[in-house]
């Protein structure tokens, strides 16, 4: 929770291989800011689980979050929630799966999602070229970009 205390880690962040796909974690809020799942993404995650406690007040703000660190990440992300509304999204930031806890349910979310990350110009913006694109679906867009920076209004 965000007003417990908090210590940040030494450890380097680790993405695991296994014989279906590369892996990472992270919890709850952490997922909320760019920079974890950005290392996520460099290190290659195709899925990567974020367990997390909500409240009524929050729910479902987590979790949608969750959704765009997948769309930058081109990574699979599984948030299952504790009070909360429990999603799985795909790296294009699809809905795989939901499950609130304020809903009458079994409890239990079930769905899939791809163990795959998928490389693509949004995740070259998040966390800069890759040497798998080279730029090169980046490349197109930076003189559309001076020159969008060139006609700003200057106040």
């Amino acid at each position: 929770m965000p007003t417990e205390p908090i210590l940040k880690g030494v450890a380097p962040i680790r993405v695991l291989a296994r014989p279906w796909g590369r892996a990472a974690g992270a919890i709850c809020y952490d997922y909320d800011f760019p920079a974890l799942a950005r290392e996520h993404a460099n290190g290659g995650a195709g899925v990567v689980m974020v367990p997390g406690g909500d409240w009524r007040g929050i729910d479902p703000h987590h979790s949608l979050m969750v959704r765009v660190r997948a769309i930058e990440g081109g990574m699979s992300v599984v948030r299952p929630v504790r009070d909360g509304t429990s999603m799985m999204f795909d790296a294009y930031g699809r809905v795989r799966a939901s499950l609130g806890a304020w809903e009458a349910n079994e409890g239990i979310i079930i769905g899939t999602v791809p163990t795959q990350q998928i490389r693509r110009c949004t995740h070259c913006w998040a966390t800069g070229p890759q040497p798998s694109l080279s730029g090169s679906c980046c490349l197109p867009w930076r003189p559309l970009l001076a020159v969008a920076r060139e006609r700003a209004p200057t106040d």
